[in-house]
């Protein structure tokens, strides 16, 4: 049984540069078997003492180290807390093994860092808030977890480079706006553009969620903070499938397992099964741009698209069909239902043909699992280009001044820009250009707020122009018929007094006004309308 202080290599100790630093390690030795006990101190090559009891001071640190008085205090504490776990587990009557003296150090350590709320680690609370998001016992849906875990990712990363660069490690306590603004900074010059200020603003959040649970789950801490403040909802261009290239991909079909063309496209195909045992064989583009347009009829999420079965599709005793489903990323698991269309029914009744109610409408896998969003993304974008869908549209990066990133929003064919969420705002566009009212187009779509719901539409120019001429579209003045008359009668006469005019008519503002409505319904040419306007003016 031993106890030794020395340099933990993970290299030939040849490999290191003399001023590289490397973490100090005690070394527990008991029954050919050794533990690692992590100090906390780094130290080069050049100011370690590797015979430090030949030393007049005993110090492991040589006094070249800027911070030895600090680094030795720490290391002889450390050394001195295995060797009391040692020795209380002798005194005890216990055998001190690995394991035991590993299991008093784990135990001590959770005891001091608990022991006081101003003395909790921060990365220790990161740690214990993500085991509790991958615990059973946290409810929430896979993909929520799997964001939050990215999220506490980024921040322990920036943590990690934050304490270095101060020099000290963060207590909960020293998570304030300082520190939300530093992550700010970083995450957004991480990478070659940074991430998106939306993205940004999520890690915040992710940052307040786990200091409020450690304070009212846990009892950890009193500490509070609020995300800062930033700018993040920076509008792009919304995009979505026209009427005309929905109609360009019902149309082609030349990679349809039917069309003698198909191998041109794909040799890869899909196998669908039905209830009586038949088989039905399609191409794999065939399948997907057939779950694409299903998905822009039906406005679901990929999430769902993939989880529909023959069951539904559902018709009333009334007579009215619809699909009726509940969303998965849900709270509450929201019903939705959406009244069967024509583009819905005909795909339908393509793949629900020959199937029982409990099978699901689109092929699975060999496996039985559903094709992943990624793959179905990848295989739209190839059948947007063969199909020709060539519209330009833009999605660039903004940075936290709402400034395009470098080149990001250079125009680019539609088919490179295709992933499924297009189904949502094609269904939503469609549905405002049909008339359909916001509020009920919310609930086709399982929108619960309006904020949200904006985010998957932009008003369109043509929208603007035919809704803005409607504007003071009638006639402010009401002038009978007779005086009206009267009026253009004196227009035409050659050399009439247009105040004359006006003072057996209207006033000069009335006038002018009456005027412009005139020149607008196209009966005075431009060039008289300006005349008589300069005239009264």
């Amino acid at each position: 049984m031993s106890i030794y202080l020395n340099l933990n290599y993970t290299k030939k100790k040849e490999l290191y540069a003399p001023k590289e630093e490397i973490p100090v390690s005690i070394y527990y030795y008991y029954d050919r078997k050794k533990l690692n006990v992590s100090t906390g101190v780094k130290v080069s090559l050049m100011n370690w003492n590797s015979y430090k009891s030949n030393t007049r001071s005993g110090n492991p640190v040589k006094k070249t180290d800027p911070s030895f008085k600090t680094k030795n205090l720490l290391l002889r504490n450390k050394w001195k807390e295995v060797q009391d776990i040692v020795d209380q587990i002798s005194i005890e009557g216990q055998i001190p093994t690995i394991d035991l003296v590993k299991s008093f150090l784990y135990q001590k350590d959770n005891e001091r860092v608990k022991k006081s709320l101003t003395n909790l680690h921060f990365l220790f609370i990161l740690d214990e808030y993500r085991n509790w998001i991958n615990s059973v016992a946290n409810r929430n849906r896979e993909s929520y977890k799997k964001s939050v875990r990215t999220c506490l990712k980024r921040i322990e990363e920036f943590t990690y480079r934050y304490q270095k660069k101060l020099g000290y490690k963060l207590l909960i306590t020293d998570i304030d706006n300082d520190y939300q603004y530093a992550l700010i900074d970083y995450l957004d010059k991480r990478g070659d553009t940074g991430e998106q200020p939306s993205t940004i603003r999520k890690r915040l959040k992710i940052l307040v969620s786990m200091i409020n649970w450690s304070r009212d789950e846990k009892k950890y801490t009193e500490h509070r903070i609020k995300a800062v403040k930033m700018k993040w909802d920076f509008r792009r261009e919304v995009i979505y499938l026209k009427r005309t290239e929905i109609i360009k991909l019902l149309e082609f079909n030349d990679f349809d397992y039917r069309s003698s063309n198909h191998t041109e496209y794909s040799e890869e195909y899909i196998t669908d099964r039905h209830s009586d045992g038949t088989e039905v064989i399609y191409t794999n583009l065939e399948v997907y741009r057939d779950m694409l347009l299903f998905g822009c009829g039906i406005g679901c999420r990929f999430s769902d698209l993939v989880k529909l079965k023959v069951g539904h599709g559902v018709l009333d005793e009334e007579g009215s069909s619809y699909f009726r489903y509940r969303m998965t990323k849900s709270e509450y698991s929201k019903e939705i239902k959406v009244p069967i269309n024509k583009l819905t029914q005909q795909v339908f009744t393509k793949y629900a043909s020959g199937k029982a109610s409990s099978d699901y409408i689109f092929p699975r896998t060999k496996r039985g699992n559903p094709v992943s969003n990624q793959k179905f993304n990848k295989h739209l974008k190839e059948i947007g280009r063969l199909v020709g869908l060539e519209r330009k549209v833009s999605w660039p990066k903004f940075n936290l001044q709402g400034q395009v990133v470098g080149d990001t929003d250079t125009l680019e064919p539609l088919y490179d820009r295709i992933s499924s969420h297009i189904m949502r705002r094609t269904f939503i566009r469609e549905g405002l250009t049909a008339g359909v009212p916001p509020y009920k187009l919310m609930e086709l779509s399982g929108h619960t707020t309006e904020k949200v719901f904006k985010r998957y539409f932009d008003v369109l120019d043509e929208e603007l122009d035919v809704e803005g001429k409607k504007i003071f579209d009638l006639n402010i003045l009401t002038i009978d018929e007779e005086k009206l008359n009267g009026w253009l009668e004196l227009l035409e006469a050659e050399g009439t007094n247009e105040t004359h005019v006006a003072s057996k008519i209207l006033d000069k503002t009335s006038l002018l006004k009456e005027l412009k409505s005139l020149f607008e319904d196209g009966l005075i040419p431009e060039v008289v309308y300006h005349k008589k306007v300069e005239a009264l003016l």
